[in-house]
């Protein structure tokens, strides 16, 4: 999450999730799917 920089968000109506802002959408996607191929290998 910090790695890409995401935020945890915490709402009492929710359980809560991640919070990116960005310019570029495509390139936050294919950040959160390297960090997750880098986790889901064991490489974090």
């Amino acid at each position: 999450m910090n790695k890409i920089g995401g935020r945890k968000y915490n709402c009492k109506s929710f359980a809560g999730g991640i919070v990116f802002q960005t310019y570029s959408i495509e390139r936050t996607i294919a950040d959160i799917e390297r960090v997750k191929s880098y986790s889901i290998n064991g490489n974090v």
